[in-house]
Protein backbone atom coordinates (compact mmCIF):
# COMPACT_ATOMS: atom_id res chain seq x y z
CA UNK A 1 0.00 0.00 0.00
CA UNK A 2 2.90 2.26 -0.05
CA UNK A 3 3.21 5.25 -2.17
CA UNK A 4 -0.69 4.89 -2.89
CA UNK A 5 -2.32 8.26 -3.12
CA UNK A 6 -4.97 10.59 -5.07
CA UNK A 7 -3.01 13.40 -6.26
CA UNK A 8 -4.12 16.77 -7.91
CA UNK A 9 -1.69 17.15 -11.00
CA UNK A 10 -2.50 21.45 -11.10
CA UNK A 11 -1.50 21.91 -7.33
CA UNK A 12 0.99 18.53 -6.72
CA UNK A 13 -1.14 17.67 -3.08
CA UNK A 14 -1.65 14.64 -1.45
CA UNK A 15 -5.02 13.35 -0.38
CA UNK A 16 -4.26 11.66 3.45
CA UNK A 17 -6.48 9.00 4.54
CA UNK A 18 -7.27 9.51 8.54
CA UNK A 19 -7.85 7.19 10.79
CA UNK A 20 -11.45 6.67 11.98
CA UNK A 21 -12.25 8.55 15.76
CA UNK A 22 -15.25 5.96 15.88
CA UNK A 23 -14.91 2.90 17.26
CA UNK A 24 -17.23 0.35 16.52
CA UNK A 25 -18.29 -2.74 18.80
CA UNK A 26 -18.89 -4.90 16.46
CA UNK A 27 -17.52 -5.81 12.84
CA UNK A 28 -19.36 -3.43 10.48
CA UNK A 29 -19.20 -4.11 6.98
CA UNK A 30 -17.85 -1.55 4.63
CA UNK A 31 -17.42 -1.24 1.22
CA UNK A 32 -14.48 1.44 0.42
CA UNK A 33 -12.40 1.96 -3.15
CA UNK A 34 -9.41 3.95 -3.00
CA UNK A 35 -7.61 4.71 -6.26
CA UNK A 36 -4.37 6.27 -6.84
CA UNK A 37 -0.98 6.24 -8.29
CA UNK A 38 1.50 3.70 -7.10
CA UNK A 39 5.21 3.94 -7.27
CA UNK A 40 6.68 7.09 -9.07
CA UNK A 41 5.69 6.73 -12.75
CA UNK A 42 4.93 3.11 -13.00
CA UNK A 43 1.27 2.95 -13.32
CA UNK A 44 -2.01 3.21 -11.10
CA UNK A 45 -3.85 0.88 -8.74
CA UNK A 46 -6.60 0.29 -6.74
CA UNK A 47 -6.96 -1.01 -2.87
CA UNK A 48 -10.33 -1.63 -1.23
CA UNK A 49 -11.70 -2.44 2.52
CA UNK A 50 -13.79 -5.03 3.28
CA UNK A 51 -14.94 -4.93 7.18
CA UNK A 52 -13.82 -2.51 9.85
CA UNK A 53 -13.91 -3.24 13.93
CA UNK A 54 -12.45 -1.21 16.64
CA UNK A 55 -11.29 1.11 13.97
CA UNK A 56 -9.18 -0.79 12.57
CA UNK A 57 -9.38 -1.88 8.66
CA UNK A 58 -8.58 -4.60 6.92
CA UNK A 59 -7.39 -3.34 3.15
CA UNK A 60 -6.78 -6.21 0.19
CA UNK A 61 -3.75 -6.01 -2.21
CA UNK A 62 -4.17 -3.38 -4.21
CA UNK A 63 -4.65 -4.24 -8.11
CA UNK A 64 -2.48 -2.70 -10.50
CA UNK A 65 -4.86 -1.21 -13.76
CA UNK A 66 -4.20 -2.51 -17.45
CA UNK A 67 -3.71 1.16 -19.27
CA UNK A 68 -4.95 1.62 -23.05
CA UNK A 69 -2.59 0.10 -25.88
CA UNK A 70 -1.47 3.50 -26.37
CA UNK A 71 0.27 4.03 -23.30
CA UNK A 72 4.15 4.98 -22.63
CA UNK A 73 6.26 2.60 -21.05
CA UNK A 74 6.34 5.00 -18.19
CA UNK A 75 2.74 6.57 -18.21
CA UNK A 76 3.24 9.27 -15.75
CA UNK A 77 -0.53 7.64 -15.08
CA UNK A 78 -2.75 8.36 -12.44
CA UNK A 79 -6.84 7.56 -11.10
CA UNK A 80 -8.28 10.26 -8.73
CA UNK A 81 -11.60 9.74 -8.55
CA UNK A 82 -13.93 6.70 -8.29
CA UNK A 83 -17.54 5.25 -7.72
CA UNK A 84 -19.19 2.15 -6.38
CA UNK A 85 -22.87 1.25 -6.40
CA UNK A 86 -22.12 -2.51 -5.14
CA UNK A 87 -19.31 -4.12 -3.73
CA UNK A 88 -18.14 -5.23 -6.58
CA UNK A 89 -18.83 -2.30 -9.44
CA UNK A 90 -17.16 0.54 -9.43
CA UNK A 91 -16.06 2.63 -12.19
CA UNK A 92 -12.78 5.11 -11.47
CA UNK A 93 -11.14 8.10 -13.75
CA UNK A 94 -7.96 10.04 -14.54
CA UNK A 95 -5.21 10.27 -16.67
CA UNK A 96 -2.39 8.86 -18.68
CA UNK A 97 0.56 9.28 -21.32
CA UNK A 98 0.50 8.53 -24.18
CA UNK A 99 3.73 6.95 -26.41
CA UNK A 100 3.51 10.22 -28.04
CA UNK A 101 3.87 12.10 -24.75
CA UNK A 102 0.29 13.39 -24.85
CA UNK A 103 -2.29 13.20 -21.73
CA UNK A 104 -5.29 11.49 -22.12
CA UNK A 105 -8.48 11.21 -20.03
CA UNK A 106 -9.14 7.86 -19.28
CA UNK A 107 -11.92 5.65 -17.25
CA UNK A 108 -11.86 2.07 -15.99
CA UNK A 109 -14.59 -0.55 -14.89
CA UNK A 110 -14.85 -3.06 -12.22
CA UNK A 111 -17.30 -5.71 -12.22
CA UNK A 112 -16.80 -9.01 -10.22
CA UNK A 113 -14.50 -10.38 -12.65
CA UNK A 114 -12.28 -7.71 -11.34
CA UNK A 115 -10.38 -4.64 -13.36
CA UNK A 116 -11.30 -4.30 -17.04
CA UNK A 117 -8.19 -2.14 -19.58
CA UNK A 118 -8.53 1.14 -18.81
CA UNK A 119 -10.39 3.16 -21.60
CA UNK A 120 -9.53 5.97 -23.41
CA UNK A 121 -12.18 8.74 -23.63
CA UNK A 122 -12.77 10.36 -26.92
CA UNK A 123 -12.46 14.51 -26.44
CA UNK A 124 -14.17 16.99 -28.54
CA UNK A 125 -13.58 17.27 -32.05
CA UNK A 126 -11.87 20.57 -31.38
CA UNK A 127 -9.03 18.98 -28.81
CA UNK A 128 -5.55 19.76 -29.20
CA UNK A 129 -3.07 17.34 -30.48
CA UNK A 130 -1.83 17.08 -27.20
CA UNK A 131 -5.03 17.48 -25.13
CA UNK A 132 -3.94 17.33 -21.72
CA UNK A 133 -6.85 16.00 -20.68
CA UNK A 134 -8.38 14.24 -17.30
CA UNK A 135 -10.92 12.96 -15.50
CA UNK A 136 -11.87 14.63 -12.63
CA UNK A 137 -15.11 13.42 -11.55
CA UNK A 138 -17.04 9.79 -12.11
CA UNK A 139 -20.38 8.99 -10.61
CA UNK A 140 -22.72 6.03 -12.03
CA UNK A 141 -26.36 5.61 -11.28
CA UNK A 142 -25.63 1.30 -11.65
CA UNK A 143 -23.81 -0.61 -14.24
CA UNK A 144 -23.02 0.70 -18.10
CA UNK A 145 -24.62 3.93 -16.62
CA UNK A 146 -22.18 6.55 -15.45
CA UNK A 147 -20.71 10.51 -15.53
CA UNK A 148 -17.36 11.24 -16.56
CA UNK A 149 -16.58 14.78 -15.70
CA UNK A 150 -12.60 16.60 -16.26
CA UNK A 151 -11.26 18.98 -18.66
CA UNK A 152 -9.05 19.16 -21.93
CA UNK A 153 -7.18 21.43 -24.02
CA UNK A 154 -8.35 23.14 -27.45
CA UNK A 155 -7.10 25.45 -29.81
CA UNK A 156 -8.02 28.86 -29.29
CA UNK A 157 -6.01 31.21 -31.84
CA UNK A 158 -2.25 30.55 -31.04
CA UNK A 159 -2.92 29.79 -27.16
CA UNK A 160 -4.71 26.09 -25.85
CA UNK A 161 -7.28 27.10 -23.60
CA UNK A 162 -8.60 24.49 -21.15
CA UNK A 163 -12.35 23.64 -21.04
CA UNK A 164 -14.90 21.21 -19.47
CA UNK A 165 -15.94 17.96 -21.16
CA UNK A 166 -18.87 15.37 -20.35
CA UNK A 167 -19.07 12.35 -21.68
CA UNK A 168 -22.18 9.32 -21.10
CA UNK A 169 -21.80 6.11 -20.93
CA UNK A 170 -25.15 4.25 -22.15
CA UNK A 171 -25.59 0.11 -21.71
CA UNK A 172 -21.69 0.02 -21.39
CA UNK A 173 -21.04 1.98 -24.34
CA UNK A 174 -19.05 6.00 -23.72
CA UNK A 175 -20.01 8.62 -25.81
CA UNK A 176 -17.57 11.27 -27.28
CA UNK A 177 -17.42 13.62 -24.95
CA UNK A 178 -19.02 17.01 -24.87
CA UNK A 179 -18.30 20.84 -23.73
CA UNK A 180 -20.74 22.28 -22.21
CA UNK A 181 -22.71 25.38 -23.20
CA UNK A 182 -21.31 27.93 -20.72
CA UNK A 183 -23.45 30.54 -18.95
CA UNK A 184 -24.67 33.49 -20.92
CA UNK A 185 -22.11 36.26 -19.19
CA UNK A 186 -18.85 33.80 -20.19
CA UNK A 187 -15.95 35.28 -21.58
CA UNK A 188 -14.84 35.12 -25.00
CA UNK A 189 -12.51 31.61 -25.11
CA UNK A 190 -12.94 31.00 -21.32
CA UNK A 191 -11.56 28.78 -18.84
CA UNK A 192 -13.85 26.16 -17.63
CA UNK A 193 -13.72 23.00 -15.91
CA UNK A 194 -15.88 20.27 -14.31
CA UNK A 195 -14.52 18.74 -10.57
CA UNK A 196 -17.33 17.27 -9.46
CA UNK A 197 -20.02 15.11 -10.83
CA UNK A 198 -23.18 13.52 -9.27
CA UNK A 199 -26.31 10.90 -10.36
CA UNK A 200 -29.46 10.42 -8.44
CA UNK A 201 -30.69 8.11 -11.29
CA UNK A 202 -30.25 7.07 -15.15
CA UNK A 203 -29.51 10.36 -17.34
CA UNK A 204 -30.64 12.22 -14.29
CA UNK A 205 -27.00 13.58 -13.26
CA UNK A 206 -25.41 17.64 -11.71
CA UNK A 207 -22.11 18.50 -12.60
CA UNK A 208 -20.29 21.32 -10.93
CA UNK A 209 -17.38 23.52 -11.78
CA UNK A 210 -15.79 26.61 -12.43
CA UNK A 211 -15.68 29.39 -15.86
CA UNK A 212 -13.99 32.59 -16.79
CA UNK A 213 -16.90 35.29 -16.96
CA UNK A 214 -16.36 38.68 -18.37
CA UNK A 215 -15.77 39.75 -14.68
CA UNK A 216 -13.59 37.04 -12.99
CA UNK A 217 -13.82 33.42 -12.26
CA UNK A 218 -17.07 32.07 -11.63
CA UNK A 219 -19.06 28.62 -9.77
CA UNK A 220 -21.16 26.86 -12.21
CA UNK A 221 -23.50 23.72 -12.51
CA UNK A 222 -24.97 21.87 -15.42
CA UNK A 223 -28.12 19.46 -14.76
CA UNK A 224 -28.87 16.32 -16.72
CA UNK A 225 -32.49 15.48 -17.40
CA UNK A 226 -33.56 12.20 -19.18
CA UNK A 227 -30.06 12.02 -20.49
CA UNK A 228 -29.57 15.81 -22.33
CA UNK A 229 -27.70 18.30 -20.18
CA UNK A 230 -29.01 21.71 -20.40
CA UNK A 231 -26.63 24.52 -20.64
CA UNK A 232 -24.91 25.63 -17.59
CA UNK A 233 -25.84 27.76 -14.86
CA UNK A 234 -23.64 30.64 -12.64
CA UNK A 235 -24.28 29.58 -8.81
CA UNK A 236 -25.27 32.59 -7.01
CA UNK A 237 -22.67 33.19 -4.25
CA UNK A 238 -23.24 34.40 -0.44
CA UNK A 239 -23.59 37.66 -0.05
CA UNK A 240 -20.53 39.80 0.72
CA UNK A 241 -18.07 37.24 -1.38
Amino acid sequence: MRNLFARSRDHGSQVGWVRARRRFSRPVTAVVMVAGTVGALSGVGVASVSAVQAGTSWWRRATEISLPSNAAGYPDAGLGTVACWTGSSCEAGGSYAASSGDEYAMVDSRSARGWATAIRLRLPADAQPNPGAITDSVACAGAGSCVAAGKYSFANGDAPQTEAFLADETRGVWSRAAAPELPANAAAGPFSEFTAVACTGRGSCVAAGSYQATGGFELMVATQFRGRWARAREVALPAGA
